[in-house]
């Protein structure tokens, strides 16, 4: 089998958890022996390429301002730009196209198109090649990739959305299967119409859990519970919320870590909103030296999580988490009894989440003790088993069905 995979970046242009999930992904079924290829924007202005652990990694100049996501001076207006100039790329094709030609890809499988794109998909259909996409945001229904506004999570898309997007709903026809990272980012697309007669597969994401336990950090008899949050400091994760949390707890009975960046602004707004909580601000640092610091984790999100694929990281390092019960969260947490969660309608729901810890820290502290099995699903070797399976189908569909891209004699239905 041959496989293409497209995302907006590829490491080292890290934007966010996809690039390297791409990565994983592609590494992991290379060295099963497929014939892996990857396509993403270069940063240095330059057609260049790399072998990546068997992988071949594209960086093709497809629009005129790189990757600005990477960079944390852009200004409104250019970022306004960029996302214009990649909404109608007329350059990816011209690029994409050697590409293909010259891999030969049996199946391209698509992720973030961000800067790229749906022009990707009509490109491979100029190919007769069969596209499966991977849902990890909202970005083809929401501008802004989140689904939330006014503090509020969407439960559908607005006007002005519905507009900017239009483009992208209609080519949601082309790829022959759609596969998200859970069902509930499945469902908030089908619900808006895209994807038609199309082939769906919830594939979550997975990752390799460490080896062996981590070393934990010596903690004194009767010392006060610590509480973690790890993510990126924006509002739709619900920092705020677990700040405001924390003024209904006694003071003396916790001790809370916030690990992760956001934009200066923020950071300082939250500093602010935090004065005379017992709260540290660690700022980015390796999840699993954040982990070795924690008795707890929470995970306030207020927006639709597509997956949370934090609550099976912090499972593998056997931490005990709170979280938020929506979108994605609230299906990941279901796999995990022991976890618990909260409503973020009621603000308070997560101080009463949060009491029976904080009066008994020993007994949160034993449950970290011991790590929660990780379902075979959330594993890497389990992503890269479900995609191998998911292409295959889309293969055998085209063989056995006559399948031709974007008509409605392709094959449907879930699997």
């Amino acid at each position: 089998m041959r496989v293409l995979l497209v995302n907006l970046g590829y490491p080292p242009n890290v934007v966010g958890g996809a690039e390297l999930l791409v990565q994983s992904l592609a590494r992991e079924i290379a060295a099963r022996g497929v014939r892996t290829s990857v396509v993403s924007l270069s940063q240095n202005g330059k057609d260049w390429q790399y072998d990546d652990n068997g992988v071949r990694a594209y960086f093709v100049r497809a629009h005129p301002m790189g990757i600005i996501l990477l960079k944390p001076e852009r200004s409104p207006a250019q970022r306004f730009l960029w996302h214009a100039l990649g909404e109608a790329n007329i350059w990816i094709s011209r690029k994409l196209a050697p590409i293909l030609a010259r891999e030969q890809p049996d199946i391209v499988n698509t992720h973030s198109l961000l800067g790229l794109s749906v022009n990707v998909w009509k490109t491979a259909r100029a190919f007769d090649l069969p596209v499966a996409h991977t849902l990890h945001d909202y970005q083809l229904l929401c501008p802004r990739g989140t689904m939330f506004r006014h503090g509020e999570p969407c439960s559908r898309q607005c006007g002005s959305c519905r507009l900017l997007t239009a483009r992208r709903r209609a080519a949601s026809a082309i790829p022959a299967a759609v596969l998200g990272i859970s069902q509930f980012i499945l469902g908030a697309h089908s619900a808006q119409g895209y994807f038609p007669n199309t082939m769906k597969a919830v594939i979550p994401n997975g990752f390799r859990p460490p080896a062996k336990a981590q070393p934990r950090a010596t903690v004194a008899e009767g010392a006060p519970l610590r509480i973690g949050f790890i993510g990126r400091l924006h509002p739709i994760k619900g920092v705020e919320l677990f700040l405001d949390a924390l003024r209904r707890l006694p003071p003396g009975r916790y001790a809370a870590k916030i690990a992760g960046a956001g934009s200066p602004d923020y950071q300082a707004a939250l500093r602010a909103r935090a004065e005379g909580l017992d709260v540290s601000f660690l700022g980015w640092m390796p999840r699993e030296e954040f982990y070795r610091q924690i008795d707890l984790l929470v995970v306030p999100s207020l927006y639709h999580e597509p997956q949370g694929m934090v609550l099976i990281e912090a499972a593998s390092f056997g931490i005990p988490v709170i979280y938020a019960r929506r979108g994605g969260l609230s299906e990941t947490g279901a796999e995990f009894p022991r976890f618990r969660g909260f409503d973020p309608a009621r603000p308070e729901s997560l101080a009463e989440a949060l009491w029976p810890a904080i009066a008994k820290p020993e007994t949160a502290r034993a449950f970290r003790a011991a790590a929660e099995p990780i379902a075979h699903p959330f594993t890497l070797e389990g992503l890269a088993d479900n995609y191998l399976d998911a292409y295959e189908r889309v293969l055998s569909a085209k063989r056995t069905q006559g399948w031709v891209a974007g008509l409605s004699s392709r094959a449907s239905g879930e699997w």
